[in-house]
């Protein structure tokens, strides 16, 4: 885009929100629940985190790169689901390709099949190891429940175990006493069309408590670039339960059950041996999903602390012809020691039992076993160790994992931080983690492209190219080195930087055999490729936070990002396997982001939040940089009993956020558009 063009942006932003700044009073806030805005910077330091160390810990203390959503920040974005909610969190790269499509990850690798970042949602893990990735469009979960969003930048596998290579993202509830009465949201919209949520909250007892919420939603198609209606529509429905009661001598239990339904449309390439070899189509495809969690904990007589948490979760999804099941047990029971004078000791043993069941495989795509059971067997063991006055902190940790589908993996950290005053804190970490192949990889026979090609003494002729899992395919590891300070001078200030360089070894790559021939149906050729582990990468970069509150009921939040990416290992030689290399690995991920971010409390319980946000140009696809500026306007009544408000996202005109590196094999992606989104919610 055009310098004028930007600066003209960038105005129309600052337009819209010096007038809120001048308008900003500094009287005392309405009685109930706080504004996030009437928090001093200090305050929010004090959030307690716990996906760092696995205990709770100030964020100003945590030695990660580490951010939180809290439910205040969600309330006051305007978004509907959690991904938007995500685009926020620095450093993290979000694209939209469709009505239910994005692609989310951190410091590189940012696919459809995104495999390098681990999501929990209550301590239960939402990676697919059918896929290797995480669905946003199956984690649906009410906004109005979600307490918190913990977001990590960097290894988390000593604690999380396996695919927690470039990042966790660990979505926490609310506890069902911080949601009595009765809640009901509305919202519609030209995207999201129309969304409903029904809570209800009470007693059981003087120690239990409950909740049940009920939750639907319809969302309109996305648009191509062509303007044309991608055809992805989106709808779907929840009901869920929670039940948290507290026990004797100090112990807490909690049971939770969810069940979802969801309709959606995909778009797909319909294949054939005949010209134009390859269709777009869009086909239905139905889901559900089913799962209960129990979690415990209690205090030891020494005085540390005992938890476990146990779950199943139960999915399947039909569309095209063909219908597939999951079904996941996981046990963990975990022990944080009492602090000492120098040590506190942690440790967790878990097992998982995950079986999949693929039926009436197509033409197209079969799995080879279409049945098949893997396990996980874990433990993990740390040490906090004090080196100073309570300043200084050495962490040593290692989870030792042994999975049926690589082996053994074991998976250290070292981790220090060194706070040397009340505004000063630095840290660094040495990490190694691995992430496992999925059920596709290692099982999968999938054509996934037809195409005509001349080939010497036999003239144009169709190839069909194949792609095939592979019982030798392994783990892949990453080795990272990470540096942070966070300085924070005073309540209305704080300054947190990161910096990062990973390497990878043994990434997914394909062994593409020599093309065979076939006289059925009709003469054509046909490639075979191979998953494989023959790449290896590196990258680095740097992400840099700061806030600032110049008046009490005001406060501005900027973010920038850097990323550079190396191959510096590749079995290809070919020029058009090394470019698909180049696509896949480094292409799809920017190499710059800015993130800007205000949120002021204006008189008489109106609200105004706004935020811009620049993402440099993709390699893939030509993708140009864009901009996106998300406006919001509210309104709550002086005991929060009603709120209203009115989101504007994307008000700058339609872009395209992000192409496929193999954009001949893949459905075209949807374009993001501008959408207007009005919300009541009511509680008694």
């Amino acid at each position: 885009m055009g310098r004028g063009r930007s600066r003209g942006r960038g105005g129309l932003f600052v337009a819209l929100l010096v007038p809120a700044l001048l308008l900003a009073s500094p009287a005392a806030g309405s009685p109930g629940h706080p504004d996030f805005t009437e928090l001093s910077l200090e305050q929010l330091m004090e959030t307690e985190v716990t996906s760092v160390s696995k205990k709770a810990e100030r964020l100003l203390d945590a030695p990660a790169a580490v951010y939180v959503i809290t439910a205040e920040d969600i309330r006051r974005s305007g978004a509907t689901s959690i991904p938007e909610v995500l685009r926020t969190v620095p450093g993290l790269e979000v694209a939209r390709t469709g009505s239910h499509t994005w692609e989310i990850s951190a410091r590189g690798f940012r696919y459809r099949m995104a495999n390098k970042f681990l999501v929990l949602i209550d301590g239960r893990a939402v990676y697919s190891p059918v896929y290797g990735t995480v669905l946003w469009e199956d984690q649906d979960i009410p906004l109005e429940n979600v307490e918190r969003i913990e977001v990590i930048r960097g290894p988390g596998a000593t604690l999380w175990g396996t695919n927690a290579v470039n990042g966790v993202i660990n979505i926490v509830t609310k506890a069902a006493v911080d949601t009595q009465g009765t809640l009901v949201r509305f919202h519609v919209g030209n995207e999201d069309r129309v969304g409903a949520v029904l809570r209800r909250g009470g007693m059981l007892g003087r120690s239990t408590w409950w909740r049940i919420t009920a939750q639907g939603f319809r969302n309109d198609s996305a648009v191509l670039g062509t303007g044309r209606s991608a055809g992805d529509r989106w709808s779907g429905g929840l009901v869920e339960g929670r039940i948290d009661w507290d026990g004797r001598r100090g112990g807490r239990w909690t049971v939770q059950a969810h069940h979802q339904a969801h309709d959606r449309r995909v778009r797909a390439l319909s294949l054939a041996l005949s010209y134009p070899f390859s269709t777009p189509v869009v086909m239905d495809f139905d889901s559900t999903k089913s799962w209960a969690i129990v979690s415990w904990e209690r205090p030891s007589r020494g005085g540390g602390r005992w938890s476990g948490r146990a779950w199943i979760d139960h999915g399947r999804g039909a569309g095209g012809g063909s219908s597939m099941e999951r079904t996941t047990v996981d046990g963990l029971v975990e022990y944080a020691g009492p602090g000492g004078r120098r040590h506190q000791w942690f440790w967790g043993i878990g097992a998982r039992n995950t079986g999949y069941r693929f039926a009436r495989p197509t033409m197209g795509m079969s799995y080879h076993p279409d049945r098949l059971s893997d396990q996980i067997y874990s433990g993990y063991l740390q040490d906090d160790i004090v080196l100073g006055p309570g300043h200084a902190h050495l962490v040593l940790g290692t989870k030792v994992e042994y999975t049926s589908a690589s082996g053994v993996e074991i998976q250290p950290q070292v981790r220090a931080w060194w706070r040397w005053s009340p505004a000063w804190m630095a840290w660094a970490a040495v990490s190694r983690a691995a992430r496992t192949p999925s059920w596709m990889e290692r099982s999968i026979s999938w054509i996934v492209d037809v195409s005509l090609v001349d080939v010497p003494g036999l003239g144009p002729l169709p190839v069909i190219y194949r792609l095939e899992g592979s019982d030798d395919v392994r783990a892949e590891h990453q080795l990272a080195h990470e540096i942070g300070f966070r300085w924070s001078p005073g309540p209305r200030f704080s300054l947190d930087l990161a910096a990062y360089r990973n390497e990878y070894r043994g990434l997914t790559s394909f062994d593409i055999g020599p093309m065979d021939f076939s006289m059925a149906p009709i003469p054509h050729g046909e490639f075979e490729a191979r998953y494989a582990n023959r790449s290896r990468l590196r990258f680095h970069g740097v992400e840099v936070v700061a806030r600032w509150r110049p008046r009490d009921r005001v406060l501005f939040e900027a973010w920038w990002s850097w990323l550079e990416g190396r191959i510096i290992d590749s079995p290809y030689t070919e020029p058009a396997s090394v470019a698909m290399e180049q696509g896949m690995f480094l292409g799809v991920n920017p190499r710059h982001q800015v993130h800007l971010r205000t949120s002021v409390d204006l008189p008489d319980g109106w609200e105004l939040d706004g935020s811009l946000h620049w993402t440099d140009r993709l390699a893939t696809g030509a993708v140009p940089s864009w901009f996106r500026l998300d406006l919001r306007v509210g309104w709550h009544s002086p005991t929060r009993d009603r709120e209203w408000s009115l989101a504007l996202r994307n008000a700058l005109g339609r872009h395209l956020e992000f192409r496929y590196a193999l954009d001949g094999i893949e459905p075209e992606p949807g374009c993001v558009e501008p959408s207007l989104v009005a919300r009541w919610t009511w509680r008694f």
